[in-house]
């Protein structure tokens, strides 16, 4: 597999399938409300292919993890 595919692989595995498993939906409005992706935070193909093969994948992930902004339901309480 790709590096970049593989770190792609990685965020949706760790970041938006749990928090989809938390919301029970898996739809796109559902993904698109927690990647907050704007013209300022892009991830530009001139600037990744500038770096090298390691530095490359690590850049885009820490970049999708730097959009990634679940939404937490803060009204619930925790019982105990």
């Amino acid at each position: 597999m790709e590096p970049v595919l593989q770190e792609l692989s990685i965020f949706f595995r760790f970041k938006i399938i749990p928090y989809c498993n938390l919301k029970k939906s898996y739809t796109i409005k559902t993904i698109s409300e927690v990647i907050n992706l704007r013209k300022e935070n892009l991830i530009y193909q001139e600037v990744v292919k500038k770096l090298s093969g390691k530095d490359a994948p690590k850049l885009i992930y820490e970049k999708l993890v730097a959009v990634f902004e679940p939404k937490t339901d803060t009204s619930k309480k925790i019982e105990y």
